[in-house]
């Protein structure tokens, strides 16, 4: 399996991946919603061959601990093809995205 950042042409499966995943109908609003979602997070995916595997977004916010700012990151929509469900795909991938 390769790691990737989400490439800026790839929209498309990723919205589809996440349609069936969280078993969501496609409409025009979610579909804008989910294009700002992505342009405003970070995405990572991992691609098995040529077909997306899995998918997450990273979501970075500041917190205030005793007065210091620290710059974190959540992690939100983490997804999976059924197809490479329960072979740790997911983990993986937030692993990968600690490293960097």
């Amino acid at each position: 399996m390769n790691k990737y950042l989400l490439g800026e042409n790839e929209f498309d499966k990723f919205y589809d991946l996440y349609l069936y995943s969280f078993n969501r109908q496609d409409s025009s609003q979610r579909k804008r919603v989910f294009k700002v979602r992505i342009d405003a997070n970070k995405a990572r995916q991992i691609i098995n061959g040529s077909k997306l595997a899995y998918f997450l977004f990273s979501i970075p916010f500041e917190v205030n601990f005793h007065g210091v700012d620290y710059k974190m990151n959540g992690i939100g929509d983490v997804m999976s093809a059924p197809e490479f469900g329960g072979q740790g795909g997911a983990g993986k991938l937030t692993r990968f995205y600690y490293l960097y």
